[in-house]
């Protein structure tokens, strides 16, 4: 059994070259004991044979978004550990033998990298996301405390144990950032652990952009809200603490602008048809079984 699976989505739009340095990269630093799935939604000729390579591709819907793609892989991936990793992201010597090692820490079950960019003479260090008890979403700039929020992994490149995202029944069409926002909390509603570790190193090239208009990213702010909300007891999830400042500025607002109003109700709408509690149970049972 493989003790890593790297998926590589593949769709409609993203330039080739994109997909092939990100596998070039891949091919180049891996170790042994990794699987290689790439979602070929972008129809992907394989004019380099790459497949000799122990790559499998997953033929795709040419419709199918970043999520699709990702949900395919996962019902495909043999390792306990797995790597979303996007086009136009590649990989450094290492990479995988160093992720895997964090995950046989106690409790860990979410890793976030260290994705480094240069933009104008200057590196950009991506670290994750921070998912705050509001519902703010800033860049993190360290590992937060545990009142500060939940650490969470950006689209560009995130690891999980698999049968954590096995088992999440994400809405279609979610963009993947709010996928890894809303996997992280289920970590967190385990009680593990999602850490953040820069000897994983990964680099951005040229990535595709998934564009989130202002309705998208209030409605799915409004989903992540009212799906984790309800477990919000201060045991099953301590992100968070009651009402705040910003849910109160978000509740002014929508009722004031009919598009904000209709985001989030759309986003409510989304966690009913998506509960979470079953997911809690699927993923425990899931786990033990792996023991």
């Amino acid at each position: 059994m493989p003790d890593l699976t790297v998926i590589i989505p593949f769709h409609t739009g993203t330039p080739v070259e994109f997909l092939e340095e990100t596998l070039a990269s891949v091919l180049e630093c891996r170790s042994d004991g990794l699987q290689i799935l790439v979602v070929n939604a972008g129809q992907y000729s394989d004019s380099y044979s790459i497949q000799e390579e122990g790559v499998r591709f997953l033929s795709a819907d040419p419709e199918a978004g970043l999520i699709d793609c990702v949900k395919l892989a996962l019902g495909c991936a043999a390792a306990p550990v797995v790597q979303i990793l996007l086009c136009g992201v590649v990989v450094t010597e290492g990479w995988d033998v160093r992720a895997v090692s964090s995950f046989k820490t106690g409790g860990t079950a979410a890793l976030v990298p260290l994705i480094e960019e240069s933009s104008e003479g200057e590196t950009v260090r991506h670290t994750g996301w921070i998912y705050h008890p509001d519902g703010k979403i800033d860049a993190a700039a360290e590992q937060p405390g545990p009142d500060d929020g939940v650490l969470t992994p950006t689209r560009f490149s995130a690891f999980f144990r698999r049968e954590v995202l096995a088992e999440l029944n994400w809405p279609e069409e979610i963009p993947l950032d709010f996928a890894m926002i809303d996997a992280a909390l289920l970590v967190s509603a385990l009680g593990m652990k999602v850490v953040r570790d820069d000897t994983v190193r990964l680099e951005l090239r040229d990535v595709a952009e998934e564009p989130v208009d202002l309705f998208s990213f209030w409605k799915y702010s409004e989903f992540l809200q009212c799906r984790w909300l309800p477990l919000a007891d201060g045991q099953t999830l301590p992100l968070y603490r009651g009402g705040s400042f910003w849910l109160k500025v978000r509740a002014f607002f929508s009722g004031k602008y009919p598009l904000l109003r209709r985001a989030r109700g759309e986003g409510k709408e989304l966690a009913l048809r998506c509960p979470v509690e079953s997911v809690l149970e699927r993923v425990r049972h899931a786990a033990e079984s792996q023991r």
